[in-house]
């Protein structure tokens, strides 16, 4: 009788072991098929190394945001991911593309410290040609699109209506291209209309001036914004950082966007690590 009776506890021992185990996995592999799917559409890298194990890197996505003084027209071409140029729309990033050229010291209101950047008046025609002509440079070398960054200087230099109004004419003279911005979320309503996608920078964690990586305080108003831009039908990517890749503030920032089925890239706080 003692036997039976250790026979079945046995049984019921491994068939309880065997239910965990195969509940683990799937819920491991529920994990990893949206880990695959929200990390593999885009990369953003903003590195000035380019080489085979850069583009060989770049080509394990469906789209990169890349910085347009970095890539010729030759190692582009080498690029199977859709290709975004980088442009500063907000502040004077000292890139050099082609023939564009600018004296931002008429035009400047305000001064980057972090990054070590003049904020510019982007209301004046000075600013305007000057991204012009960064962006028919960017697409004549290969780009199917641009990025425009430091889109949240509008709502702390009054710089909306001008912001909206190079978007507009962006998109008039570029029917065709992809135009993102990075948040802006201040002239959204004004530009969804004009723009295919929205770069949600610091998706959970950000950048302090002195470089270092923090946790984001209010993530509430993360989620709140992500399903408003959602509402709008405009395609999302999120953008955080980590000093290392599944170090505490990697799977931080994974875990909400995979709460909010969001894809995202998620890198060092310059942007040119290659995880």
């Amino acid at each position: 009788m003692n036997k039976i009776l250790t026979a079945i506890i046995i049984m019921l021992i491994i068939i309880t072991l065997s239910f965990i185990i195969i509940n683990s996995t799937y819920k491991h592999n529920n994990c990893a098929i949206n880990y695959s799917s929200l990390t593999t559409i885009f990369a953003a890298y903003y590195g000035d190394n380019v080489n085979s194990t850069i583009i060989n890197y770049l080509n394990k996505y469906k789209l990169v945001i890349l910085e347009p003084w970095a890539f010729n027209s030759s190692t582009l071409k080498e690029i199977k991911a859709i290709k975004i140029a980088y442009i500063d729309l907000g502040e004077y990033d000292n890139s050099s593309l082609g023939n564009c050229t600018v004296n931002v010291s008429s035009i400047t209101i305000g001064y980057d410290t972090q990054w070590n950047q003049s904020i510019v008046n982007v209301s004046s025609p000075i600013w305007k040609n000057y991204i012009t002509c960064e962006v028919n440079y960017s697409i004549n070398n290969g780009f199917q699109g641009i990025l425009l960054d430091d889109i949240d200087d509008a709502e702390l230099y009054n710089e909306s209506q001008g912001m909206i109004n190079i978007i507009k004419d962006i998109r008039i003279e570029y029917p065709n291209i992809i135009i993102g911005i990075n948040r802006g979320f201040v002239i959204l309503p004004n530009v969804s209309k004009y723009i295919n996608f929205i770069l949600y920078e610091d998706y959970g964690t950000e950048v302090t001036n002195v470089n270092e990586i923090k946790f984001v305080s209010n993530v509430s108003q993360i989620t709140i914004r992500t399903k408003y831009i959602k509402s709008l039908n405009i395609t999302i990517y999120a953008l955080s950082y980590a000093e290392n890749k599944y170090d505490k503030y990697y799977n931080y920032s994974l875990k909400l966007a995979i709460e909010n089925n969001v894809p995202i890239y998620i890198t060092n706080w310059n942007i040119n690590s290659t995880w």
